[in-house]
């Protein structure tokens, strides 16, 4: 009975936080423009922290570091969720309320320095891991119900580790969000807040299982999402990519994203795939060597995950990370004109703006995109296109070679430019009209869009 009532409770308490995030503009609101018609709401994972709250008052001092602990990160990333904040903030609070767990379980005592820097490393990890991995409707909430039962059948089962209600109250929580969040358009999503706040609340869970069993096995309940997370880190190195900026290469987003797939079948493919691995931990634990157990669960996972290098080859042709002129044409006879460009594929446009600058100011500049694709089509008029290879999204140079293209309405082509660059939109004729196809979700924009001043980079008049 008291699980449904805290179940109720949960509800109105997110009830009550939709009104407020309404109030301070929380939300992503459906304009013109947009691809959503309802009402989208940020940080709808706070859940998370109103659960901790209630389990906080009714254990007291027995949960204090660990309410702490949450409600730093918590505060932290509900903050970074309204207003971005720097890294070494969110880093800062991370490694804060890691070190009230770390003390709560005598962790500083247990191990030796060195050990104590790698699970620092590991835990923070994790954290920014689960957060990475928060990017499509209903993965959160899945994966942490299917970590969260895991887990509770190895206390239930095998060792008793913690409290029955601090592993069943976030899995009610979970329920609740999932509520709102799985469904082909989410009425919330989690956010940092939420996120970072159930990260946390496992990580809690599984250094008490692995100082009850003495074994590190039970980080293999965070496999699947450690494999996208590592392979990927991996795969941005290999770019030459800044790890820390904005992009579209987990396994994840190339098969929401690239290959649409329905963001709730991704979500439950991510839950059933860690669901095989759990059983598999649990049912080989104390019958093999751990590091026979690892490897019989990593191998595979990274098979799977190099996967989508396959899919990525697939759906990108070479040259793809360079500027591009797809070639089109027009059709005339006796009834008129037909535009075309054949080998344009609509598969990856998410939404599309058109273009018409004014007479005073014909020419609109500069705008950043770090991981969306754009493609520009000339409606009317002749405009011209210039853009830059950006180096430094922080601090780029002054000195880029800003290159350009004209694209005509009647020629009927469309130009591509890759993430990675910033572009300059220039009406040579009063009343050109261009439109703009982009491939990233509205609901990600914001952090992707970068706006330079006009004047960075000098542009042919």
């Amino acid at each position: 009975m008291k699980y449904i009532l805290l179940a109720f409770v949960l509800f109105l308490l997110k009830l009550f936080y939709f009104r407020i995030a309404d109030y301070y503009n929380i939300v992503d609101k459906p304009n013109h423009r947009s691809a959503h018609t309802v009402i989208t709401l940020r940080g709808g994972g706070i859940i998370y922290w109103f659960t901790a709250l209630v389990y906080f008052l009714q254990n007291g001092l027995d949960s204090s570091l660990f309410f702490a602990g949450i409600t730093l990160v918590g505060v932290v990333s509900l903050w970074d969720d309204i207003q971005s904040l720097p890294n070494k903030v969110r880093i800062l609070a991370h490694f804060t309320a890691i070190s009230l767990v770390f003390y709560n379980l005598d962790l500083f005592v247990i191990l030796p320095i060195w050990g104590v820097v790698i699970a620092y490393f590991v835990f923070i990890g994790i954290i920014n891991a689960y957060n990475f991995m928060d990017g499509i409707n209903g993965i959160t909430g899945v994966y942490t119900l299917v970590v969260l039962g895991s887990l509770l059948y190895v206390n239930q089962y095998l060792h008793e580790f913690t409290a029955f209600d601090f592993i069943v109250y976030p899995m009610i929580a979970s329920v609740v969000f999932l509520f709102f969040n799985f469904r082909k358009k989410a009425k919330c999503f989690a956010g940092d807040i939420g996120s970072i706040s159930i990260a946390f609340w496992v990580i809690y869970l599984l250094l008490q299982l692995v100082l009850k069993t003495d074994s590190i096995l039970w980080i293999l309940f965070l496999a699947v999402y450690g494999t996208d997370t590592a392979g990927t880190i991996m795969h941005r190195l290999y770019l030459r990519e800044n790890v820390f900026e904005a992009h579209r290469h987990h396994f994840y987003q190339i098969l929401s994203n690239d290959y649409k797939i329905q963001h709730r079948i991704v979500a439950v493919g991510y839950g059933l795939t860690q669901v095989i691995v759990s059983i598999l931990v649990i049912f080989l634990y104390n019958k093999l060597p751990d590091f026979v157990i690892f490897a019989l669960i990593l191998v595979p996972l990274f098979a799977l995950y190099s996967l989508k290098f396959y899919l990525i080859k697939k759906i990108m042709p070479k040259g793809n990370k360079i500027p591009r002129l797809i070639e089109g044409g027009i059709y005339t006879d006796d009834r008129g004109h037909i535009s075309f460009v054949n080998d344009f594929k609509f598969d990856t446009v998410e939404r599309f703006y058109i273009i018409e600058n004014s007479e005073e100011n014909p020419v609109r500049a500069w705008q950043g995109h770090k991981i969306d694709h754009k493609y520009f089509y000339c409606l009317q008029g002749v405009v011209k296109v210039h853009y830059v290879k950006i180096d430094n999204w922080e601090s780029p140079s002054k000195n880029l070679k800003v290159e350009s293209t004209i694209l005509k309405a009647m020629e009927s082509n469309v130009f591509h430019i890759p993430e990675g660059y910033a572009n300059a939109i220039q009406s040579l004729e009063t009343g050109s009209k261009l439109i703009s196809f982009s491939t990233l979700p509205l609901g990600r924009a914001s952090e992707d869009d970068v706006r330079f001043d006009s004047n960075m980079w000098k542009i042919d008049e």
